[in-house]
């Protein structure tokens, strides 16, 4: 009978994982099963997170239940992912404020009829820091790296994007003239793979396919700090209980091998040097025979 049963569900969720998600959330928020509806759209994102007619409906239904921090979190993601002009001004409506400074062609303040650069400032409610965007009313065909993940890609006329987290500076994660590694990329991967860390994370740790996402930011001297490991992925998986517990040992020595870099030739924004966010994966890959 508990067979019966079971053949019985494994059928159902079957059927249920064949069909497309976006179409039964459709039909739920059509029947005001809103949900319903909210779990239909949230696996459909799983699936397929850069779908933004996915996110924009799951935005709504979240707005109708009351969920306000993932309707703001959805129209950010859609108005500065896709540079949504109606996603960006609902996110205003219910999640923050904003206001655009505007500048001539000289950098000095100016009115809105006359500028060629204008800087639209973030104050939002659901996070704990200031974003800002600078753009340039007649560089509408740019690709940015702010979109550089949409396919097919879209273009934007943003030359600057940054964030201010409390009393901070503006720490800038997009510019037209980013840091610069001494050398070529080339020269950054055999760098990295040569540091004496990096080797003894290979040696401590026994690793030998294993990636790390980090990020940190480069000064307006060049130099790096501010080290954060944001994500790791064990692809081996006879190594994933071993690698939790030397977490902390990973992080330390992936973070030395960020902060014993060279000098870097700084971002700069508009010919001056700015503090700069920087994301990069060091892999650690070994001898594969060795497993």
């Amino acid at each position: 009978m508990k067979l019966k049963i079971l053949g019985a569900l494994l059928i159902c969720i079957i059927s249920t994982h064949a069909q497309n998600y976006f179409k039964l959330g459709v039909e739920n928020f059509k029947k005001e099963n809103y949900v319903l509806a909210d779990t239909f759209f949230t696996k459909q994102l799983i699936e397929s997170p850069g779908d933004k007619n996915v996110r924009y409906n799951r935005a709504i239904v979240s707005l109708i239940l009351k969920d306000t921090c993932t309707f703001c979190h959805d129209m950010w993601n859609i108005s500065h992912t896709f540079n949504d002009s109606e996603a960006a001004n609902l996110y205003y409506l219910h999640c923050g404020q904003v206001d655009t400074l505007f500048y001539n062609n000289s950098y000095l303040p100016t009115d809105k009829e006359h500028c060629r650069y204008y800087e639209i400032i973030e104050h939002n409610k659901y996070f704990a820091y200031i974003t800002g965007e600078v753009k340039d009313k007649k560089n509408n065909n740019r690709s940015s790296i702010i979109t550089a993940g949409v396919f097919p890609p879209i273009h934007s006329n943003i030359i600057a994007s940054y964030k201010i987290d409390g009393d901070t500076s503006k720490v800038y994660s997009f510019t037209l003239s980013p840091p610069k590694f001494p050398g070529d990329d080339e020269a950054e991967y055999d760098y990295i793979k040569h540091s004496p860390y990096f080797k003894q994370a290979m040696t401590e740790l026994k690793l030998y396919r294993l990636s790390t996402h980090c990020e940190y930011v480069v000064d307006k001297s060049g130099r790096t700090g501010d080290f954060k490991l944001l994500n790791t992925g064990v692809h081996i998986k006879e190594q994933v209980e071993t690698f939790k517990g030397d977490m902390e040992r990973l992080t330390y020595l992936t973070k030395m091998i960020v902060l014993s870099m060279p000098e870097f030739t700084p971002g700069k924004f508009r010919d001056k040097n700015v503090d700069y966010l920087v994301e990069v994966f060091i892999d650690y890959w070994g001898d594969e025979q060795k497993k």
